[in-house]
């Protein structure tokens, strides 16, 4: 016989086209959290200046209308996950690539919602990092060869610097030099902190059977943007790799570049 009105929280990805990381989204981007999975949440009542932060639990947590105290008028709603509780202002470094685990590298960020007493309230998650995919195919090297390839990451900052609030990214302002761990295959991906890059640096360093390879960074392509991912398929001969096409998705769409892959000497 509670009669307190559950507040109804209905939290999605919404996003087409782009392949996220977390095991249960599809590769058209489609997808839902599943029960127990945990997001950070916050409520605030503007006309009271007090709200919580709650860790939220699908499938478990109640949140009730009458909480805090509020008053009827509105609530704002922000939450991301993973659950990432911190201290101080809601603009804060995020480190990617010292992270926990892969799901906790995909930072995902609902942003503000406003609703009022009653109404179910619609989070729509969306990424904050980069995804970078490489993709290695050959006319001399073997498939076992490709497949056994070590590809790494160089000269990326590590942390992006994050404002939970309105859920943006600062590119210019990526820091850290933590490394982020190689991968291994023909088809990689990592995620990565959203940051400018710099005309000529190596970005990629490719080893196969014994030689390294690298990619630097063309004048086209000036930054890693937030909820984006670069494509880049890479086409391997005796003495070099050839970036044969690329591609921008949504996550959201950026450019097209064509260069090549210098071999290390």
């Amino acid at each position: 016989n509670n009669q307190r009105q559950e507040i109804k929280i209905i939290a999605t990805i919404g996003a087409s086209d782009d392949n996220r990381t977390k095991a249960t989204f599809e590769n058209d981007g489609s997808g839902e959290f599943e029960a127990g999975d945990e997001y950070t949440l916050i409520a605030w009542s503007q006309t009271l200046s007090n709200g919580g932060m709650y860790r939220y639990k699908i499938g478990e947590t109640s949140l009730y209308w009458d909480a805090d105290g509020w008053d009827g008028n509105p609530i704002d709603f922000i939450a991301w996950y993973p659950n990432y509780v911190f201290g101080g202002g809601y603009t804060q470094f995020y480190e990617v690539a010292a992270a926990a685990s892969e799901d906790a590298k995909d930072l995902l960020i609902a942003p503000k919602v406003t609703v009022a007493k009653g109404n179910v309230v619609n989070l729509q998650f969306k990424h904050m990092m980069h995804k970078l995919v490489v993709n290695l195919s050959s006319n001399y090297f073997s498939t076992a060869s490709l497949n056994n390839a070590v590809i790494n990451l160089k000269n990326l900052k590590s942390s992006a610097l994050v404002d939970f609030w309105n859920a943006t990214v600062d590119a210019s302002l990526a820091n850290g030099t933590e490394s982020y761990a190689s991968k291994l295959g023909a088809a990689t991906s990592f995620i990565v902190a959203p940051q400018t890059l710099t005309t000529g640096s190596v970005m990629l360093e490719i080893e196969i059977e014994g030689k390294t390879f690298v990619y630097k960074v063309p004048a086209s392509l000036t930054t890693l943007e937030s909820g984006k991912v670069l494509t880049l398929n890479l086409s391997s001969n005796r003495d070099a790799i050839v970036l044969q096409s690329s591609d921008i998705q949504a996550w959201d769409t950026q450019d097209t570049i064509n260069a090549d892959v210098e071999e290390q000497p």
